[in-house]
């Protein structure tokens, strides 16, 4: 994971393993993350959530890992080419969130750059 989420892999300071890292242990200690992670091919893409705050009878509901310092949340993407390529990697995201939560809130996906 390191290797495909390192400054030379991801473009933006958001997606990189090391901001990521750093946003729970410092903002977040207290929210239970949770990486999910699918690969098809060389593609690969990872869903950072956390513990939605506030729901402590709802201990499997989660939400995007972010907050006001990087206003937005999206999937992390590395040698996804095409839009079907990441649809498959995003069904297998699912498959894989609906055997571990049982609910996952996403909001504030940006779509100014296509990527929602």
């Amino acid at each position: 994971m390191a290797n495909a989420l390192s400054r030379d892999r991801q473009a933006s300071l958001f997606n990189r393993a090391e901001w990521l890292e750093r946003l729970h242990r410092i903002a977040l200690p207290d929210r239970r993350p949770l990486l999910l992670r699918a690969q098809w091919q060389d593609a690969e893409c990872w869903l950072p959530l956390m513990q939605a705050k506030g729901h402590r009878f709802e201990t499997n509901r989660f939400e995007g890992l972010a907050n006001y310092y990087n206003f937005t949340f999206a999937p992390i993407f590395a040698r996804a080419h095409g839009e079907a390529t990441k649809m498959t990697l995003l069904q297998t995201i699912a498959q894989a969130a609906k055997a571990r939560t049982d609910r996952i809130d996403l909001y504030e996906v940006p779509d100014e750059d296509g990527s929602a």
